[in-house]
């Protein structure tokens, strides 16, 4: 009895195991039998696309075009391989031509149409007809190859000026990402064949430069700035406000993260327009960053020659020499920021502060001991450099009498080292 059980309980476990090891394999065989009638459901076969077309067909009959659409859509959803077949592309590039038409004749009727609808039915179309293009050249042996060539030439014709219309439109209202694939889609297709097959040369229009600085304005406008400077080459080749197209091409390598290229647009972009504050700015930003003040001088020097009467570049010309301690240079610069602006409090601080420094610096290197062979000299320049200090600390005193940090240092030391007692006494009870 005692063996019989062993026995039992022996088979038992061994079915335990067996059942672990096969459940798994059993579960995967399973799931692949599911995998299989999901791929039977969403399969483009010629027998559902044939009950598409027709169903399309059908809604073309009675002008339904919105139907039929919503049909090529659902299809192209529903079976994802549909949008390599080059029947149902063609489809599609009709249905949405026949929408672009029907928007079109309510814009010229009644102006009842929808402008923004207008221009994404022909974009559409556009984009079907170039997809039906690229398929004829790997249609399978099935499909008679080349059977739209001249439908999709005669589509992608009519509506190429107006995809710039489109693009125009969008850019316009500052939709730059819009905007963006109108501009793209035309330029991608100069020099196309299907589309120049009625027209000579490689530009219908001659303006295919426009194209490009209004594709560059939407794809920086749009933050593609990979696309904006792809491009930027042709579109530097119109003059008109080139300034600008170099402008956004810097702008985009810095954010690509491309200094070679961001450098180098700016200083062609100074050379070729010192006026323009962009270049400027940001050059003496970059050369100064590097610790390169000879360079950021030269930039500084031929702004200040340029924009002479701009008191922004006379301060930042002064607050340069400051950083290579070049002191007298520096007050002649922040001298003609108050020629052009007499107001200026911060610069009028700044001279305050100059001085005072030159005062110090000369207490500490002169001999200026009672009898010394130069001390009438030397006293009479140290009282010179505090009494200009004091008199640029007085004036802001007047001017911001409320914020005593930029001038009541300074005020306290020039009175101490000119021996003015009274003033310094009435300085300290405030």
């Amino acid at each position: 009895m005692q063996h019989s059980f062993q026995k039992g309980s022996f088979m038992r476990f061994l079915y335990f195991i067996l059942f672990f090891i096969l459940f798994p394999f059993s579960s995967h065989a399973q799931d692949k039998q599911e995998d299989a009638k999901t791929e039977g459901v969403n399969q483009f076969t010629k027998k559902n696309k044939k009950e598409i077309i027709k169903e399309v067909k059908s809604c073309f009959k009675s002008s339904n075009y919105k139907k039929a659409n919503e049909i090529i859509l659902n299809a192209f959803k529903t079976f994802p391989h549909s949008l390599n077949d080059i029947d149902m592309c063609a489809l599609e590039m009709n249905t949405q031509y026949q929408l672009y038409q029907e928007e079109n004749k309510k814009l010229f009727l009644n102006n009842k149409g929808d402008t923004t609808a207008f221009f994404s039915h022909l974009y559409q179309s556009y984009y079907y007809g170039l997809r039906c293009d690229s398929l004829s050249s790997i249609i399978d042996k099935d499909q008679k190859k080349g059977k739209y060539s001249t439908e999709v030439s005669n589509r992608l014709s009519s509506l190429r000026n107006n995809l710039k219309s489109g693009g125009l439109y969008h850019l316009k209202k500052q939709n730059f990402k819009e905007a963006l694939p109108f501009f793209d889609i035309y330029i991608s297709t100069i020099g196309n064949p299907r589309v120049y097959s009625k027209t000579t040369g490689s530009d219908m229009n001659g303006d295919s430069v426009k194209t490009y600085r209004m594709a560059l304005h939407s794809a920086y406008g749009s933050q593609q700035f990979k696309k904006a400077m792809d491009y930027l080459p042709v579109a530097l080749t119109d003059t008109t406000n080139r300034d600008v197209v170099m402008e956004i091409g810097a702008k985009s390598s810095l954010q690509l993260g491309d200094s070679l290229t961001f450098v180098k647009l700016l200083k062609d972009g100074f050379s070729q327009y010192p006026q323009n504050d962009y270049f400027c700015a940001n050059l003496i930003k970059f050369y100064h960053d590097h610790n390169d003040f000879e360079n950021t001088l030269s930039v500084l020097n031929k702004c200040t020659e340029v924009n002479n009467a701009n008191p922004k570049y006379w301060k930042l010309k002064g607050n340069e020499y400051l950083t290579i301690d070049s002191l007298d240079k520096s007050i002649e610069s922040f001298q003609q920021v108050l020629k052009l602006d007499s107001t200026d409090v911060e610069i009028i601080a700044k001279l305050g502060d100059i001085y005072r420094l030159k005062a110090r610096r000369f207490y500490q290197s002169a001999n200026l001991k009672i009898g010394s062979p130069n001390f009438y000299k030397n006293r009479k320049i140290l009282t010179d450099l505090y009494l200009s200090s004091m008199s640029y600390y007085e004036i802001v005193r007047r001017q911001r009498p409320d914020e005593p940090a930029l001038w009541k240092e300074g005020l306290r030391e020039a009175y101490y080292r000119l021996n003015k007692g009274k003033e310094l006494r009435m300085l300290e009870k405030h």
